[in-house]
Protein backbone atom coordinates (compact mmCIF):
# COMPACT_ATOMS: atom_id res chain seq x y z
CA UNK A 1 0.00 0.00 0.00
CA UNK A 2 1.44 3.35 -1.07
CA UNK A 3 0.82 6.39 -0.10
CA UNK A 4 0.64 8.32 -3.46
CA UNK A 5 -2.73 6.93 -4.09
CA UNK A 6 -5.73 8.84 -3.14
CA UNK A 7 -7.33 8.11 -0.11
CA UNK A 8 -11.41 7.19 0.24
CA UNK A 9 -14.01 6.08 2.78
CA UNK A 10 -14.55 2.76 2.38
CA UNK A 11 -18.44 2.31 1.59
CA UNK A 12 -18.41 -0.73 4.32
CA UNK A 13 -16.31 0.15 7.70
CA UNK A 14 -15.46 4.03 6.50
CA UNK A 15 -11.74 3.19 7.02
CA UNK A 16 -9.59 6.09 4.37
CA UNK A 17 -8.29 3.51 1.81
CA UNK A 18 -6.53 3.83 -1.14
CA UNK A 19 -8.80 5.16 -4.35
CA UNK A 20 -8.11 1.94 -6.49
CA UNK A 21 -9.69 -0.36 -9.31
CA UNK A 22 -9.28 -3.57 -8.05
CA UNK A 23 -11.41 -6.88 -7.25
CA UNK A 24 -13.95 -6.63 -4.82
CA UNK A 25 -15.75 -9.84 -2.88
CA UNK A 26 -19.66 -10.02 -4.92
CA UNK A 27 -22.12 -9.74 -1.96
CA UNK A 28 -19.11 -8.32 1.40
CA UNK A 29 -19.72 -4.16 0.88
CA UNK A 30 -16.07 -3.54 1.11
CA UNK A 31 -14.03 -1.03 -1.44
CA UNK A 32 -11.59 -2.34 -3.75
CA UNK A 33 -9.13 -0.35 -1.78
CA UNK A 34 -9.90 -2.03 1.84
CA UNK A 35 -10.65 -5.39 0.31
CA UNK A 36 -7.16 -5.55 -0.77
CA UNK A 37 -5.78 -4.43 2.66
CA UNK A 38 -7.71 -7.30 4.38
CA UNK A 39 -6.00 -9.63 1.38
CA UNK A 40 -2.39 -8.28 2.91
CA UNK A 41 -3.91 -9.25 6.56
CA UNK A 42 -4.92 -12.32 5.56
CA UNK A 43 -1.58 -13.11 3.42
CA UNK A 44 0.39 -12.02 6.36
CA UNK A 45 -1.50 -14.31 8.87
CA UNK A 46 -0.32 -17.27 6.62
CA UNK A 47 3.14 -16.54 6.27
CA UNK A 48 3.89 -14.98 9.79
CA UNK A 49 4.41 -16.53 12.72
CA UNK A 50 2.17 -15.31 15.15
CA UNK A 51 -0.32 -12.55 12.79
CA UNK A 52 -2.26 -15.37 12.26
CA UNK A 53 -3.94 -17.35 15.21
CA UNK A 54 -7.01 -14.70 15.38
CA UNK A 55 -8.22 -14.63 11.81
CA UNK A 56 -11.65 -16.16 12.76
CA UNK A 57 -12.20 -13.02 14.46
CA UNK A 58 -10.72 -10.76 12.24
CA UNK A 59 -12.85 -12.43 9.81
CA UNK A 60 -16.17 -11.60 11.46
CA UNK A 61 -15.30 -8.56 12.49
CA UNK A 62 -14.70 -7.41 8.59
CA UNK A 63 -17.65 -9.20 7.42
CA UNK A 64 -19.88 -7.65 9.60
CA UNK A 65 -18.25 -4.32 9.07
CA UNK A 66 -19.09 -5.09 5.38
CA UNK A 67 -22.72 -6.17 5.10
CA UNK A 68 -22.92 -5.31 1.55
CA UNK A 69 -26.83 -4.99 0.63
CA UNK A 70 -29.50 -6.76 1.22
CA UNK A 71 -29.04 -10.01 -0.59
CA UNK A 72 -29.53 -13.74 1.03
CA UNK A 73 -25.50 -14.35 0.90
CA UNK A 74 -25.01 -11.29 2.51
CA UNK A 75 -27.60 -11.26 5.50
CA UNK A 76 -26.53 -14.76 5.62
CA UNK A 77 -22.79 -13.98 5.65
CA UNK A 78 -23.79 -11.34 8.80
CA UNK A 79 -25.93 -13.40 10.62
CA UNK A 80 -23.29 -15.98 10.72
CA UNK A 81 -20.66 -13.99 11.65
CA UNK A 82 -22.57 -11.78 14.36
CA UNK A 83 -23.17 -15.24 16.08
CA UNK A 84 -19.39 -15.60 16.03
CA UNK A 85 -18.47 -12.44 17.50
CA UNK A 86 -21.82 -12.94 20.24
CA UNK A 87 -20.32 -16.32 21.13
CA UNK A 88 -16.80 -15.37 22.08
CA UNK A 89 -17.24 -11.39 22.79
CA UNK A 90 -20.53 -12.32 25.53
CA UNK A 91 -20.33 -16.34 26.00
CA UNK A 92 -16.28 -16.49 26.28
CA UNK A 93 -15.94 -19.47 23.40
CA UNK A 94 -12.36 -20.36 22.15
CA UNK A 95 -11.02 -20.18 18.56
CA UNK A 96 -12.20 -23.44 17.75
CA UNK A 97 -15.72 -23.20 19.56
CA UNK A 98 -16.26 -19.82 17.60
CA UNK A 99 -15.42 -21.87 14.35
CA UNK A 100 -17.87 -24.28 14.76
CA UNK A 101 -20.54 -21.78 15.81
CA UNK A 102 -20.11 -19.94 12.52
CA UNK A 103 -20.65 -23.27 10.96
CA UNK A 104 -23.21 -23.71 12.41
CA UNK A 105 -24.82 -20.47 11.32
CA UNK A 106 -23.76 -20.55 7.84
CA UNK A 107 -24.81 -23.95 7.44
CA UNK A 108 -28.13 -22.84 5.89
CA UNK A 109 -30.38 -24.16 8.27
CA UNK A 110 -31.62 -20.99 9.86
CA UNK A 111 -32.75 -18.44 7.84
CA UNK A 112 -31.79 -14.84 9.22
CA UNK A 113 -33.42 -11.31 8.09
CA UNK A 114 -31.33 -8.22 7.27
CA UNK A 115 -30.67 -6.01 10.27
CA UNK A 116 -29.69 -2.52 9.15
CA UNK A 117 -25.99 -1.65 9.99
CA UNK A 118 -24.71 0.80 13.01
CA UNK A 119 -25.10 4.61 11.18
CA UNK A 120 -21.81 6.01 13.25
CA UNK A 121 -19.14 3.26 11.64
CA UNK A 122 -16.56 1.44 13.68
CA UNK A 123 -13.01 2.77 15.47
CA UNK A 124 -11.47 0.14 14.54
CA UNK A 125 -11.00 -1.71 11.22
CA UNK A 126 -8.60 -3.76 9.28
CA UNK A 127 -6.58 -0.78 8.36
CA UNK A 128 -5.60 -1.41 12.47
CA UNK A 129 -5.06 -4.57 12.00
CA UNK A 130 -2.69 -3.79 8.67
CA UNK A 131 -0.59 -1.11 10.29
CA UNK A 132 -0.12 -3.86 13.81
CA UNK A 133 3.96 -3.66 13.30
CA UNK A 134 4.21 -6.87 15.28
CA UNK A 135 1.91 -9.77 16.95
CA UNK A 136 1.32 -8.39 20.27
CA UNK A 137 0.10 -5.27 18.38
CA UNK A 138 -1.94 -7.15 15.94
CA UNK A 139 -3.68 -9.37 18.46
CA UNK A 140 -4.44 -6.28 20.78
CA UNK A 141 -5.82 -4.31 17.87
CA UNK A 142 -7.52 -7.71 16.68
CA UNK A 143 -9.46 -7.90 19.67
CA UNK A 144 -10.38 -3.99 19.77
CA UNK A 145 -11.67 -4.43 16.34
CA UNK A 146 -13.76 -7.50 17.28
CA UNK A 147 -14.98 -5.67 20.94
CA UNK A 148 -15.99 -2.47 18.79
CA UNK A 149 -17.99 -3.99 16.29
CA UNK A 150 -19.86 -6.37 18.42
CA UNK A 151 -20.70 -3.21 20.51
CA UNK A 152 -21.30 -1.26 17.06
CA UNK A 153 -24.32 -3.55 16.79
CA UNK A 154 -25.75 -3.30 20.03
CA UNK A 155 -29.44 -2.48 18.72
CA UNK A 156 -29.16 -6.04 17.38
CA UNK A 157 -27.54 -7.70 20.00
CA UNK A 158 -31.03 -9.37 21.51
CA UNK A 159 -32.02 -10.40 18.23
CA UNK A 160 -27.95 -12.40 17.74
CA UNK A 161 -28.54 -13.53 20.50
CA UNK A 162 -32.37 -15.49 19.72
CA UNK A 163 -30.72 -16.77 16.86
CA UNK A 164 -28.10 -18.26 18.59
CA UNK A 165 -30.47 -19.83 20.89
CA UNK A 166 -32.87 -20.74 18.55
CA UNK A 167 -29.07 -22.94 16.98
CA UNK A 168 -28.44 -24.57 19.98
CA UNK A 169 -25.88 -22.09 20.52
CA UNK A 170 -25.57 -21.58 24.51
Amino acid sequence: MTSERPLIPCYGCGALVPNEDGPIHRYIGASPGCWAIHGEVLSRGYSMSGFGDDRLMILNSYCVQHPGTPSPQSIQSVGAHLIGLYVVEERGYDGKRGLEAVRIAADGSRAFHWLEPPPNGYGITILDIHRAADPAAHTAAMRVMAETTWAAWSAHQPQVRAWAAELGLP
